[in-house]
């Protein structure tokens, strides 16, 4: 019992230094992010405050529960298996709403790049080919497009070399990068979850245990199946890779197609979706560049 006392608080330990002190720094530094940064867009700021403020009201539910059971006389201790379900299940909601905001924002930041940095800084909404000085046709904030572009450059300038790959990635190799790492993801988490509940409940501490031999098995073919996938998928990566090499960046972001000879404005005769030569090329180019950038040496 004491030992499942002890993984709980080192699960509500983790919790406050990710969420917690993270938005204490936030609090405390409102003109910049984290390290330094500039501060982001109000758009993508309400994104990462997102799961903080998930993470709080959850953090003050288990504290009111916890008070809710002492007042109750009910001994927190008689009842372990179902405060580790409970702590369990709220750092999985935390770590999805997280997940998730991330997610939204890569979409956001990629939309960004894409629209020559020209989205309203405080709802997302598309300004290009709006008056230089007017009011955001979506939420009715006053804008002024030099302002919002430097703001939006100087956001993406600073995000960390990963970021930036996915927010350059076209969207045929951002669908394949999400695919292999859904293949990973789904691999490794059911893994871990059933080693959290076999050990909650007494179980693998012995490889004699027949229920410890039945998960390393199980496990040892989710893990590999799921590399193997993410293995294949990239190496489609890496073959578009090449394709774009030998094509000089002229292939449709969409779907693969090389458009080498074709119009330098015009629809990709595979999937039909509409192009401007400059602007694929700056694509691709922008994505190897900073794919290159972020491969070690060795």
């Amino acid at each position: 019992m004491a030992g499942r006392l002890r993984y709980i608080g080192r699960a509500i330990s983790l919790f406050f230094r990710l969420f917690i002190v993270r938005s204490f720094k936030v609090m405390f530094l409102p003109g910049f992010g984290p390290k330094g940064k500039p501060a982001p867009p109000p758009v993508v700021k309400k994104l990462e405050n997102r799961p903080q403020i998930v993470a709080g009201a959850l953090l003050l539910f288990l504290f009111l529960l916890v008070n809710l059971l002492c007042f109750l006389d009910i001994d927190p201790v008689h009842h372990a298996d179902y405060a580790v379900y409970v702590v369990g299940g709220v750092l999985a909601i935390c770590f999805l709403i997280l997940w998730w905001s991330r997610k939204e924002i890569t979409a956001l930041t990629r939309e960004a790049e894409d629209n020559d940095c020209r989205l309203c800084l405080h709802c997302g909404y598309c300004l290009k080919g709006l008056p230089a000085e007017h009011r955001c046709p979506e939420c009715g904030n006053a804008y002024d497009v030099d302002d919002v572009r430097d703001k939006w450059t100087a956001y993406l300038a600073a995000s960390p070399s990963g970021t930036q790959i996915s927010i350059h990635a076209p969207p045929i190799v951002a669908k394949l990068e999400g695919r292999r790492r859904g293949c990973r993801t789904a691999a490794l988490s059911p893994v871990l979850t059933a080693a959290a509940f076999l050990l909650v409940h007494g179980r693998l501490l012995t490889l004699a245990d027949p229920v410890t031999q039945i998960y390393i098995c199980v496990s040892s073919v989710l893990i590999s199946a799921g590399m193997l996938l993410a293995a294949s998928i990239g190496r489609k990566i890496n073959r578009l890779i090449a394709q774009a090499h030998e094509a000089k960046y002229a292939l449709c972001p969409a779907c693969g197609y090389c458009l080498k000879g074709l119009p330098e404005q015009h629809q990709c005769p595979e999937c039909g979706t509409p192009y401007e030569m400059e602007q694929v090329k700056r694509k691709w180019s922008k994505y190897l560049a900073n794919r290159a950038a972020r491969q070690l040496p060795w």
